[in-house]
């Protein structure tokens, strides 16, 4: 039975590939092996039947010998302080282990950033995209780059309670890219297990909706969806820092909901290198570095991606819990 392992976890993007994945009709024709930090918050994958291991990202022998006998790879990148080591760590272990494949989780907008002085964390997957043909041929990898998730709205549910608004350091007027998880998990399912044979490998695919949004198209979209009448205000970088630094800690993001688990944004997911890399994707929206469309999201689900509005309306209920 071939091996395949997932990355990072503790993270939003990496429980919920790995709850996708573990959960899927074909999941029993492969064994799942998933790196985290901490075990404990994995329980459920555990019972799923993963097996998850507390990773030692400094140990490169260990490393290569729980890559041995992997066949696909799926890299989120930690949100850590040593990011770019550890992730460079897997792929060199990989290239040693001759591990069939792997898929490199990356963000929209990176790609504007190769000459701009700014935005350390974001350039750190630039250096990453960058790395992985280093390790692997054009047959052998791809880069899933993602926008940030309709599901990061639900952080902003106490703030929509408690003063009305949502708050985000992006001006009015930028438009801005962002779409639903659960296509982009179905997309990177698809992906991962195509039915036809023989398909050309494509090394890059960008997730983005039909069509973009900016602050008025989300205030519509939210005001409709849960019946509200909210407005918009633009705050400073600092200020989402320190919202988002309290959801942290927030005893309404403690617990997964029993519907849809994997798709809800936990308090603990919220570290100082998550939060500053969330702030940072506002910030290049506020430049227009993530105002960009392509098809490959629809090509890969094959139908529509889910609007805005249409994700406000039918979690309305989750909205709900967060007063």
């Amino acid at each position: 039975m071939h091996t395949r392992i997932i990355t990072n976890g503790d993270s939003l993007l990496g429980y919920a590939v790995a709850f996708k994945f573990l959960t899927a009709s074909k999941s029993e024709s492969y064994k799942y092996r998933i790196f985290c930090r901490e075990k404990q918050t994995l329980k459920e994958l555990e019972l799923l039947g993963a097996e998850v291991i507390e990773t030692d990202y400094k140990d490169e022998a260990l490393m290569c010998r729980m890559l041995r006998g992997v066949s696909y790879i799926m890299l989120v990148p930690e949100y850590s302080s040593n990011r770019i080591k550890e992730a460079q760590l897997i792929m060199k272990c990989a290239k040693k282990e001759k591990v069939d494949y792997m898929t490199l989780f990356s963000y929209i907008g990176v790609n504007s950033l190769e000459k701009v002085d700014s935005f350390p964390l974001m350039k750190e997957y630039i250096y990453l995209e960058q790395l992985i043909p280093k390790y692997f041929d054009n047959n052998s990898y791809t880069v899933m780059r993602i926008p940030i998730f309709y599901q990061f709205f639900y952080y902003l549910g106490p703030m929509m309670e408690d003063e009305n608004k949502i708050c985000l350091p992006v001006s009015d007027h930028a438009k801005w890219c962002a779409i639903d998880m659960k296509d982009a998990l179905d997309a990177i399912y698809k992906l991962s297990n195509p039915t036809k044979e023989n398909t050309k490998n494509k090394t890059q695919f960008q997730f983005t909706p039909e069509r973009n949004y900016n602050s008025e198209d989300l205030i519509t979209a939210a005001n409709e969806g849960l019946d509200r009448g909210m407005t918009y205000k633009e705050v400073k970088r600092t200020e989402m820092i320190k919202y988002l630094e309290r959801m942290s800690s927030d005893n309404r993001f403690t617990e997964r909901p029993p519907e849809d688990p994997s798709l809800f944004p936990l308090g603990q997911y919220l570290n100082k290198y998550f939060v500053n890399t969330l702030v940072e994707y506002w910030q290049m929206s506020h430049l227009g570095y993530t105002d960009t469309i392509t098809n490959d999201l629809k090509d890969a689900i094959d139908h529509q991606p889910l609007e805005l509005k249409k994700f406000f309306s039918a979690n309305r209920h989750q909205f709900k819990r967060l007063r």
